[in-house]
């Protein structure tokens, strides 16, 4: 290959990203050419400064001088647009409607002290044929 050909893979050369064909013909050139060999030399000191992580790190007291420089933000109510009475009086009626609904539970509820249990002897006649129905009052149904 020729140098005027093998220049575009350079960089993804050094960074090892290159199809293994191309990769053998650049090992092949570089042998040969010195002035690619500087240039691979070049990027890969480049590279390798851009990886290195101690030249980018900021000193300690950085962060805090841009948290400082940052201008603040105040906090935004939830219910900006609503006046603090109408909050009050929007919490006083919830509570009440709570209260209320635990009173009616309370008051209407009817406190059943034994439960019935109907207990009937069982028919004198061995192998009766006929089924007996019984009949039950209303209220009766509805407690469970």
């Amino acid at each position: 290959m020729k140098c005027t050909e093998i220049k575009p893979y350079l960089f993804d050369f050094v960074m090892d990203e290159v199809d293994p064909n191309i990769e053998i013909q650049i090992h092949e050139h570089l042998n040969e050419c010195t002035a690619c060999r500087a240039a691979v030399q070049e990027i890969d000191a480049v590279a390798s400064r851009l990886q290195s992580p101690t030249r980018f790190a900021p000193d300690p007291g950085a962060y805090r001088r841009i948290r400082d420089a940052l201008p603040r933000k105040k906090k935004q109510k939830i219910f900006s647009w609503l006046p603090v009475s109408a909050g009050y009086a929007l919490a006083a009626f919830l509570l009440g409607a709570v209260i209320m609904h635990t009173a009616d539970n309370i008051m209407l509820r009817e406190r059943v002290t034994e439960k019935e249990v109907r207990y009937e002897p069982p028919s004198r006649m061995p192998y009766a044929d006929t089924v007996e129905f019984y009949t039950v009052p209303v209220k009766n149904l509805a407690r469970s």
